[in-house]
């Protein structure tokens, strides 16, 4: 498996912000990665949002 930097990550998931939320439009944008890899960028992103804005 392929290894990818903060930044490529950090795009990926913009890209798909800026498509409107399809992974496949930002794929295809990108050019990387596989669809299962960038659904798991966005739930560990959502994740990270989830504890940082939620009671302790």
């Amino acid at each position: 498996m392929p290894s990818y930097a903060e930044e490529q990550k950090r795009r990926a998931v913009e890209t798909v912000e800026e498509c409107g939320g399809s992974v496949t439009r930002a794929m295809r944008r990108v050019g990387y990665p596989t669809r299962q890899t960038l659904y798991h960028w966005l739930n560990r992103r959502d994740a990270s949002h989830e504890r940082k804005s939620g009671r302790p």
